[in-house]
């Protein structure tokens, strides 16, 4: 018996590291929805179904976090507008040296107003795809989610027919969670109220 029991075991970790592979490789790529399927079963199995949906919910979250942290990093707005001030000198061939042979009123006034249009429009530009950097990384972390939710509704265990999100839901939310999941229960609750 302890001999099968180590084999046992051996078999199990190997199981497991095969479906974390396949949930991380979820977590990169659009996989697909039998492939999750199959990936969750397997959690399922093992007993573990609740933790392995709750850590690609994570995953997901830090991954939107992270491109958040990103794109509000004051670090990350002052290279946008160094960026684009650089560019815009790069753009109108402006370089101190010229702005240096440059002496009659006009021209500087002109000189900086022109700098100062392709500075704003480097800027704009900058900013536009910063900002679509920011909403493709939070947009597909989301659609990971909602594609999870998806699939944990529709599939069911072939033998106990236990749903696998009515699994989830049974199971306790992780520490990490459940200040959002008191957020929407009270929001929920006033909705009622109103009504």
């Amino acid at each position: 018996v302890e001999q099968m029991r180590l084999q046992a075991e051996t078999a199990a970790l190997a199981v497991r590291r095969a479906a974390a592979g396949l949930l991380a490789e979820q977590q990169q790529q659009q996989l697909s929805s039998a492939k999750l399927g199959s990936t969750l079963q397997v959690y399922f199995h093992l007993g573990e179904l609740p933790q392995a949906a709750w850590s690609a919910v994570a995953q997901s979250l830090a991954t939107a976090e992270k491109a958040a942290s990103q794109f509000f990093n004051p670090g990350s707005l002052q290279r946008l507008n160094e960026t684009a001030v650089s560019e815009a000198k790069f753009a109108l061939d402006v370089s101190d040296a010229a702005a240096v042979g440059v002496t009659e009123p006009n021209q500087k006034k002109t000189l900086g107003e022109s700098l100062e249009r392709a500075t704003m429009k480097k800027l704009k530009i900058k900013r536009a795809e910063a900002a679509s950097k920011w909403a493709h990384a939070v947009g597909d972390a989301a659609f990971k989610v909602w594609n999870l939710h998806r699939v944990l509704a529709r599939k069911s265990d072939a033998s106990t027919r236990q749903n696998f999100l009515e699994v989830v839901s049974k199971a306790p939310i992780p520490e990490k969670f459940q200040d959002a999941e008191k957020q929407i229960r009270s929001s929920e609750g006033g909705a009622d109220d109103a009504g």
